[in-house]
């Protein structure tokens, strides 16, 4: 009797488990990146992020990220992240990300891959405030920027 209760603790053990290191983690609510267009990046050229299923009365951590290959002649890159909220005014983040100190190698092509995110800060979201809109564009001198090729954003829910 004592074999047997032990071995279903020690089956419910190994089904519970599973599923409480997956509710555990924490998914981003929006995690997304889009490709910059193949001759380059204007900076008149948007990138629209919109997510609509943030959870009210919470607070959300904001992140901005860019990948860009070796033909990309600068070392950081100036961006401006707009949040576009429903019956709120706008709210607009300049942030530089420094692109010497993050590399990857990308296997497909054998090219090396500058890849950089950074935390842009955190919002609260209120009632009724879906769906939020995000604008990604640079603010370069340089109007058409060569080498991004990618430019995400990733919204989680803050630790708080």
């Amino acid at each position: 009797m004592k074999n047997h209760l032990s071995s279903v603790i020690y089956h419910l053990l190994l089904a519970v488990a599973p599923c409480l290191l997956f509710i555990g983690c924490e998914r981003p609510a929006l995690y997304s990146y889009q490709s910059v267009a193949a001759d380059g990046w204007w900076c008149t050229d948007t990138l629209r992020f919109e997510t609509d299923n943030l959870t009210a009365n919470k607070t959300y951590v904001l992140r901005a990220g860019v990948r860009c290959n070796n033909s990309y002649a600068f070392q950081n890159l100036w961006l401006v992240v707009e949040r576009r909220v429903p019956s709120e005014e706008n709210h607009r983040d300049t942030l530089q990300l420094l692109l010497t100190d993050d590399r990857t190698l990308d296997f497909s092509s054998g090219s090396i891959v500058h890849e950089k995110e950074q935390t842009i800060g955190t919002f609260r979201v209120r009632q009724s405030q879906q769906p939020i809109e995000l604008l990604v564009y640079h603010v370069m001198e340089e109007q058409l920027l060569k080498g991004v090729e990618e430019v995400g954003v990733q919204v989680t829910l803050s630790g708080e």
